[in-house]
């Protein structure tokens, strides 16, 4: 139940509350020139708590809680590459929305910050901004710290042009000649054609490549057996992406042969 107090010549409003926890709080705020005018807000908040949407006394920047989002519930969660995502997502928070807040945001606000980015970036970086940002809100929305998803319709759109298909991606022509240009060039001293050869004829990922030895080969069966990449941040070995990557690869003669030579 609300009350209000003139105090000067200006109104305050005082509602007493009852958390998540079942503790009684108090919210104040003053300021208001006219009686009516905190009557308004005051109702409006003890409407929400009546729905379940609890006031949080102290509102905290989106960056802020952004990092202590992904420090909870991604860290040592999900791949260190990934997570290398999730910290350059809060770059980009702190260069764009610097000032942004859980509370004060609202969907206009968020798409003017998303396109002061979009500017001079493609379409999948936004993207993956605005999909970082949306799912770090899942816990406020549940925990009725903030009633909408301002992220919700929000518009990823890089500014930046797209390259087109026949910049991103070989036709069949090309990467036939690729692979034949490879293995001419493969030579034992650099490693590079050998894997860019390896690459195609099996599919493996770069950093699978790299964390492949010789002892995970079978040459009498055929197979390389994928079981760990090499991480060239921490300059070691580190586990697959998930464990479905862990997996046995058919390797046809023509490849051993030419395995073979390099060892």
């Amino acid at each position: 139940m609300a009350r209000y107090i003139k105090r000067g010549k200006v109104w305050q409003y005082e509602i007493s509350y009852k958390d998540a926890d079942g503790k009684y709080k108090k919210l104040r705020k003053s300021g208001f020139p006219k009686k009516a005018d905190a009557i308004s807000e005051a109702g409006e908040i003890e409407a929400n708590l009546a729905k379940g949407f609890y006031t949080v006394s102290q509102d905290i920047l989106l960056t802020d809680h952004f990092k202590q989002w992904i420090e909870i519930f991604k860290k040592g969660k999900v791949s260190d590459g990934t997570y290398r995502k999730y910290l350059y997502t809060l770059s980009v928070l702190k260069k764009h929305f610097s000032t942004a807040t859980i509370k004060t945001m609202n969907r206009v606000k968020y798409q003017e910050m998303l396109n002061e980015f979009a500017e001079g970036h493609s379409d999948s970086s936004v993207k993956q901004i605005n999909v970082h940002v949306r799912a770090s809100l899942e816990n406020l929305l549940d925990d009725f710290i903030i009633k909408n998803d301002f992220t919700k319709g929000a518009i990823s759109k890089g500014g930046k042009g797209t390259k087109s298909a026949e910049l991103k991606y070989l036709d069949f022509q090309d990467f036939i000649k690729l692979i034949a240009f490879a293995k001419e060039k493969i030579n034992p001293i650099y490693s590079s054609s050998f894997m860019i050869y390896i690459a195609a004829m099996t599919g493996m990922r770069f950093s699978e490549l790299l964390g492949l030895t010789w002892d995970n080969v079978d040459f009498e069966k055929g197979q390389i057996y994928v079981k760990r990449t090499w991480d060239i941040y921490k300059n070691n070995f580190a586990p697959t992406k998930n464990d479905q990557s862990v997996r046995f690869l058919a390797v046809d003669s023509s490849t051993l042969q030419v395995m073979i030579k390099i060892l």
